[in-house]
């Protein structure tokens, strides 16, 4: 005589096994689809040769011809991988190798054991170099933070290169489609006049031309000026610009950016 044997899906490991009587009660490499249990497939290596670094950033696009490239940054170098090689197109100049950790931004608590006045808060950021990526048409952009943006053409053999005018020091990149064309957002840059780093000055590139940033040709530099707290990133959405402790709005119209601010 058979019995059928027709258990749940899913590990019961709050019970014992007496207690969860008819119930799967461990397994190893098991997923349940369709309410059966069935091997979990493996994994594939995407490449044999290791990262250079830590990596805080992965970036994956197609140029033109079809082409899959994935963009690493690490605390120590900017790498691609395509057609199953690994092409190391770190900058050659303007590119400064980062932190691998880091305790925060400025105040009590941060930075290294002994440094600075006894009772007085640490008045440097730190912070592991991070990198925000983002394609121009076929093309990479990437930024290490506080850094500037540097751009990379698809040649294997090339390095990335710094954008001509771009801010020198840049917390987050950004870029978006607008008006059939691309813009690059930096957010926490420079400001323009003055040439200081403020953490809250977001200013755009012109449309179609990332080499271009004067406040006349790109159209304005917002927040010039305006202190406060620190813009870490931001996001593409479909409203305005929007920051928790005020609203303004992009000239974008309904192509628009959300900024988070901390």
């Amino acid at each position: 005589m058979r019995i059928p044997l027709d258990l749940p899906p899913g590990l019961n490991g709050d019970d014992t096994s007496f207690a969860g009587n008819g119930r799967w009660a461990d397994g190893s490499n098991v997923r349940f689809r369709l309410g059966r249990a069935q091997t979990i497939g493996g994994w594939e290596a995407l490449m044999s040769t290791p990262l250079t670094g830590v990596c805080r950033g992965v970036f994956p696009w197609t140029d033109n011809a079809a082409v899959l490239n994935i963009a690493f940054g690490t605390h120590s170098k900017l790498q691609l991988w395509q057609g199953g090689a690994l092409f190391d197109i770190t900058p050659a100049s303007g590119f400064t190798a980062g932190a691998i950790d880091g305790a925060g931004s400025a105040g009590y608590g941060t930075g290294a054991f002994g440094i600075g006045g006894y009772g007085q808060p640490s008045a440097t950021d730190y912070f592991p170099l991070t990198w925000s990526f983002a394609a121009w048409g076929q093309n990479l952009l990437a930024s290490p933070r506080n850094q500037t943006i540097f751009a990379w053409t698809n040649a294997t053999a090339s390095k990335a290169v710094a954008i001509a005018n771009a801010p020198a020091n840049v917390t987050h990149m950004l870029v978006a489609p607008l008006n059939g064309g691309y813009q690059v957002f930096a957010l926490g840059c420079n400001e323009e006049v003055s040439g200081v780093f403020n953490p809250l000055c977001i200013r755009h590139s012109s449309i179609r031309d990332n080499t271009v940033w004067s406040t006349t040709a790109a159209g304005g530099s917002w927040l010039d000026g305006w202190r406060g707290p620190t813009c870490w990133s931001g996001r593409r959405t479909r409203c305005s610009w929007a920051r928790p402790s005020g609203r303004w709005t992009s000239p974008g119209g309904s192509i628009g950016w959300a900024a988070t601010a901390g």
